[in-house]
């Protein structure tokens, strides 16, 4: 349990970021650095609710995964998967799954599977071995 409080608390604050920016983002920061939390926002919430324990699983699949579900998001987003489905656009699935293709959201994507690597380098490592590190 003590290791899924770090991941809770992760995910929490990743999500509060993904809606203050939601709410009151305008520009780069909405239309890029929120992309670019949305990857590890996913993997927090997985790691917290279904993969808690450290494995080959949730340390080096996982992250792939949450990165390859932003891909399936733009793919449906480039197919006009809303309006296939009748989806209202300011609907809150409509939200998640945005309304258009990007390919800046792939690159955003992308920094954010970075991000949850350098956050796995730091919980692996502590922060002060990779800081301090003496040679």
């Amino acid at each position: 349990m003590k290791i899924r409080i770090r991941f809770i608390i992760s995910f929490i604050i990743l999500l509060l970021s993904e809606i203050a920016i939601g709410k009151w983002g305008r520009g780069f920061v909405r239309g890029f650095v929120g992309d670019v939390l949305v990857i590890p926002t996913i993997y927090m919430l997985l790691r917290a609710t279904f993969f808690g324990k450290d494995s080959i699983f949730s340390v080096y699949v996982l992250p792939f995964l949450c990165y390859y579900l932003g891909w399936w998001a733009e793919i449906l987003q480039a197919i006009g998967i809303l309006d296939i489905l009748g989806i209202k656009r300011d609907s809150i699935l409509a939200i998640m799954l945005g309304g258009h293709f990007d390919w800046f959201d792939i690159l955003a994507y992308l920094l954010g599977l970075y991000a949850i690597g350098i956050f796995l380098a730091f919980e692996s490592k502590g922060i002060s071995t990779i800081l301090l590190k003496r040679q």
